[in-house]
């Protein structure tokens, strides 16, 4: 069949208004299955219900395809409901009483245009114009959206070595390469992740100023995520989805809903990084200065103030603020199905062809049986562990000073190299010293004429020809013209500046370089040991800070550097800083580090590990619990071995183990196997 003739179109035309039409219920159906999902197993991790919804949204985009196919198949479109009326029908009745009957070409084609495009064509045709208008409007927004990324992608511009570092450092962490990704950019109102090739991270440039940089790693990290999990095609999928289908209310609220769970997912992802609790501070900073949204973009913010408040809580393990959200879809669906009803029993002398030729064949196939896990038993242990918190510090040299000049001049003499090892008093770099060595002959013969006056006057004195007022006079003048001696002979030894203390140069500059009085020549560190500063929350603060903690023997403070090893020498706590970063609800923490082969140098990055042994604590499996509400339970069998739900409170998290504060014991007997299987007050029986 040509698919420029008129029939083509027609039947095009119906098959298409009839998947839109069919999709009502359709998706109202998905909506309601991912819901009864979600609650029916119980899905509480962000990743798990983002898989499901993002399964559902692929499952409605399919909906109308398939659809589509299916009645194309089924012969529905081929199958008109012929109007025979005036002409045709007294042909009809002619044929009929002579007892001939004849099908003529031109009889055949009459029926076929005139075949109607549904049974109700104006319906239709103002269903499918309505379609194309939303879609046209909604694909301009699209391509607005791509351009936009296009353009403020050509105003990214790089950041400074410091961030740079730090971004590499983060890159590493995630187990992305060391490739540039973030560039700063004025034209964003927030940090966005964009492009799809080779996607980037832009961040306002004024955040650069505005916030602290433990709150942009964490914009940076967050970021960092959406690229690592390719979320920026996940999202164009949706806008495609929503563009196709954006007449039925499921399809939007779905879209919501992956948006706020892709945040969720970037959320743990990042935390792994830092601390959960200075982590939301950063959430927090940012949603009081961010601004708006970019089509095509994944950004910090991730939607409302209230999508915000519900990240936080789930971050911090606490229960949702409220679930409007799945009633909402619910009252949506309630609303939907009685239009959907209408539509499938409009639609049903259209299909019952295909249906009577199903009918009675065999399309159910036989249920596998699902492995079911046996029920296992066994009773916590008392053990010693090892519990480990990371910190990301900031190495700093035991002493590190910018050597400046006390003079100005041009440099005549650099005698060290850059990176070299000096001793104290070692000469760095010598200013052209002739004026100030001329200063002090002028200075030396100041003195000198001071001195003769003086000695003039004394003898005048003695013959009474001067008073003494003008001997005290004369005594001023000689101690000012020394005064002027010192000056100018300081002057000239600041031409040669030397090493205040051993240790090792950075840059210098060049020779014969005008310098100014007071610029930043060099620097020197003293790399002998280090000092590490680390920022601890608020929450473990107190536990750092007993007397019993920091002296304790089993407490061992190491360092983890970038390349993944730990560093050689173990440190010991130093000092605290006196006050709380307000942004973020840390205190710097300070460590030090014995740096006997000089590896470690001022300015570098590395993960500071905490250890200490936990002796005789309880410790049991965690996949033995569950978690419900916020809060963890296991199930305690009785001497009956009946199950019975008890809750328990987490001290300490160890590989696959938890350390349990309080809840259960050595002497009980707690389900470790099977415990999805096993409900409260159910009589079982367990395998040891």
């Amino acid at each position: 069949m040509n698919p420029f003739s008129s029939n083509f179109l027609a039947e095009f035309a119906e098959l298409l208004t009839t998947a839109l039409l069919h999709f009502v219920w359709q998706g109202a159906v998905f909506v309601l299955l991912l819901l009864v999902a979600v609650r029916l197993f119980d899905v509480r991790t962000a990743r798990r219900r983002y898989l499901l919804s993002v399964g559902a949204l692929f499952m409605m985009g399919m909906a109308p395809i398939a659809t589509a196919i299916w009645h194309q198949q089924a012969g529905s479109p081929a199958q008109p409901v012929i109007d025979l009326s005036d002409r045709s029908g007294a042909m009809v009745e002619e044929h009929a009483a002579t007892g001939a009957i004849r099908t003529t070409d031109s009889i055949t084609a009459g029926l076929s245009t005139k075949s109607a495009i549904s049974r109700h064509p104006r319906i239709e045709v103002y269903v499918l114009i309505t379609w194309l208008a939303g879609v046209s409007i909604l694909s301009t927004r699209l391509a607005i959206g791509f351009g936009v990324t296009l353009w403020i992608r050509r105003h990214a511009i790089p950041l400074s070595d410091e961030f740079e570092q730090r971004v590499r450092m983060l890159s590493e962490r995630l187990g992305m390469g060391a490739r540039q990704r973030v560039f700063a950019c004025a034209r964003v109102g927030q940090a966005v992740a964009v492009g799809f090739v080779r996607p980037v991270v832009l961040v306002p440039a004024a955040w650069l100023t505005e916030l602290s940089p433990q709150t942009i790693e964490a914009i940076i990290a967050h970021e960092l995520a959406h690229l690592r999990r390719w979320d920026l095609w996940v999202n164009l999928a949706q806008r495609v989805v929503e563009t196709l289908l954006f007449y039925h209310p499921a399809v939007w609220w779905l879209s919501s809903r992956i948006r706020l769970e892709r945040e969720m997912c970037c959320d743990e992802i990042a935390a792994e990084c830092f601390d959960r609790v200075s982590y939301a501070r950063s959430l927090e900073a940012v949603a009081k200065i961010g601004r708006g949204n970019l089509l095509l973009a994944t950004a910090i913010q991730g939607g409302t103030k209230m999508n915000l408040l519900r990240r936080v809580r789930y971050l911090l393990g606490l229960a949702p603020a409220d679930g409007a959200g799945n009633w909402w879809a619910v009252g949506v669906v309630a609303l939907i199905l009685p239009l959907a009803a209408v539509v499938a029993c409009s639609s049903s002398s259209a299909t019952k062809p295909a249906v009577a030729k199903t009918e009675g064949k065999d399309t159910e196939k036989p249920g596998e049986k699902v492995a079911v896990e046996k029920i296992t038993v066994a009773s916590p242990q008392a053990k010693s562990v090892t519990v480990t918190q990371q910190y990301l510090g900031q190495i700093h040299a035991h002493r590190h000073i910018d050597v400046r000049a006390m003079q100005s001049g041009y440099l005549k003499g650099i005698p060290i190299k850059e990176g070299q090892a000096v001793k104290t008093g070692d000469v760095l770099l010598e200013i052209e010293p002739v004026l100030y060595a001329a200063k002090l002959q002028v200075a030396m013969a100041e003195e000198k004429l001071a001195q003769l006056e003086l000695n003039r006057t004394k003898k005048l004195f003695e013959d009474k020809t001067v008073s003494a007022n003008e001997v005290v006079q004369y005594s001023i003048k000689l101690d000012k013209a020394r005064a002027n001696v010192d000056i100018a002979t300081a002057e000239l030894n600041f031409t040669r500046i030397r090493a205040p203390f051993d240790g090792v140069v950075d840059h210098v500059p060049d020779l014969g370089v005008m310098v100014k009085e007071g610029e930043v020549l060099a620097s020197l560190s003293d790399n002998s040991s280090v000092r590490v500063h680390f920022d601890v929350p608020e929450t473990q603060y107190l536990a750092h800070v007993t007397d019993s903690d920091l002296r304790n023997e089993d407490l061992r403070i190491e360092l983890l550097l970038s390349n993944g090893k730990k560093y050689g020498e173990v440190g010991e706590f130093s000092a605290i800083r006196a006050d709380f970063d307000p942004q973020t609800g840390t205190i710097p923490f300070l460590a030090d580090f014995p740096n006997p082969k000089h590896l470690l140098r001022h300015g570098q990055r590395g993960t500071v590990l905490i250890s200490r042994v936990l002796n005789d604590v309880i410790v049991i499996p965690q996949r033995a619990t569950f978690e419900m509400l916020a809060k963890r339970y296991v199930y305690v069998i009785d001497k009956e071995n009946v199950a019975h739900r008890r809750e328990i409170a987490v001290e300490n998290e160890v590989d696959d183990l938890f350390v349990v504060k309080e809840g259960v014991g050595v002497d009980d007997k707690i389900i470790v196997g099977g415990v999805r299987q096993v409900h409260d007050g159910e009589k079982i029986s367990p395998e040891s």
